[in-house]
């Protein structure tokens, strides 16, 4: 995960980054737990650009997708992409199962409670309360670099700010 912030600072600014978090795989259970993080990014590339960089950055990292739900290396997600509600073939923003996935919503919670979902009219706070997904989630302690790219990060401006 260093290496894809690191990666995805080169094109955008680091806002803020979440602590990790492990789950136990979402709807596949044959696989071992996840590792998991929200970061926010400014940027001024366009939602589908935005996922591009996001696929090309999975890539380089060995992701490959032949199996849904099936074991990654790295999976990127545009959770939220400041207040944009946004459909195509290839991508639906804010991203469509964020309000039911605890491992998801508990590291959007600790660096962007109040942020508000364009759809659902709830904050993350909020949709962390009512989410359905019973599954287990633990924060736990990054990486030394992990923690060097946290305290790096700067609050955002007024640019638009995806949460990936």
């Amino acid at each position: 995960m260093v290496r894809a912030v690191r990666e995805l600072s080169e094109a955008m600014e680091l806002a803020r980054l979440s602590s990790w978090y492990w789950s136990a795989p979402f709807e596949a259970p044959s696989q071992p737990d996840f590792l998991n993080a929200v970061a926010a990014f400014e940027t001024n590339l366009a939602p589908e650009a935005l996922l591009g960089l996001c696929n090309r950055v999975e890539h380089s990292q060995g992701r490959i997708r032949d199996l849904f739900r099936g074991p990654r290396t790295l999976d990127l997600d545009i959770l939220l992409y400041a207040d944009l509600v946004h459909e195509s073939p290839t991508l639906t923003i804010p991203h469509v199962e964020l309000h039911r996935r605890r491992f998801v919503l508990a590291p959007l919670c600790e660096i962007a409670p109040e942020i508000v979902h364009p759809s659902l009219g709830w904050c993350v706070r909020e949709l962390y309360g009512r989410c359905p997904d019973p599954g287990p989630v633990r924060r736990v302690h990054g990486s030394a670099e992990w923690a060097q790219l946290k305290a790096a990060a700067r609050a955002p401006t007024n640019k638009v700010e995806p949460v990936v």
